[in-house]
């Protein structure tokens, strides 16, 4: 009698933990974003960027930084030749589309080939050389990512160098150039060079 009040005991135990341990496996999984899709389209909502300029010191070869300068945008931004403009990326199986928007009509797109292992974007991308851009938060409606480039350039032989951090937070968008009429945006005249690089550059 008793064994047999023991294995009623210990068989209900036995589920409770195997439904324990698929809940935290489940878990683990949203945490780990490995079922969340990075496919589709992302509105930009802010973008933090830190610009650091420095040289190597000929003596212990250590990077001395000699400026540095951090700026947030909060999209829509206001510009002199738009009043508002509006970041957009969209993720294809195996390309990455930039999309910038002056008052909601599609102003310039740039493009570049990208593979993603784990956490990590791999790309080649505006023209920037190789990066990677490391994904810091995936749902089903949220993405971060954190980027950087860095310049060294040699001036009387001395070594200097330009670094650009970036980190921007974007939330998902039912916003598509893919499905747009292409053929009449890529006829423009006027094409801007709006790169990370370049633009971060420029603006300083």
């Amino acid at each position: 009698m008793n064994r047999l009040f023991l294995v009623l005991l210990i068989f209900p135990l036995m589920f409770i933990s195997c439904e324990e341990e698929v809940d935290n496996q489940n878990n683990d999984d949203q945490n780990n974003n490995n079922s969340v899709s990075i496919l589709g389209t992302w509105r930009v909502l802010s973008e933090t960027t830190t610009f650091e300029t420095g040289y190597i010191d000929p003596v212990s070869g250590n990077l001395v930084i000699t400026d540095s300068d951090t700026e947030v945008d909060d999209f829509p931004v206001w510009d002199p030749d738009c009043e508002s403009i509006q970041d957009y990326y969209e993720f294809t199986n195996n390309t990455i589309y930039l999309i910038y928007t002056c008052n909601g009509n599609t102003d310039d797109v740039e493009s570049g080939d990208y593979t993603l292992t784990g956490n990590n974007i791999y790309n080649e991308f505006f023209g920037d050389g190789d990066t990677t851009w490391v994904i810091t938060d995936l749902s089903d409606n949220y993405l971060s990512f954190s980027r950087s480039l860095m310049y060294e350039y040699t001036e009387n032989d001395s070594t200097f160098i330009d670094r650009v951090y970036s980190h921007t937070n974007l939330v998902r968008s039912d916003f598509t150039y893919i499905l747009e009429d292409q053929n009449s945006y890529n006829n423009k005249s006027v094409r801007r060079n709006r790169s990370f690089v370049n633009r971060k550059m420029n603006d300083r």
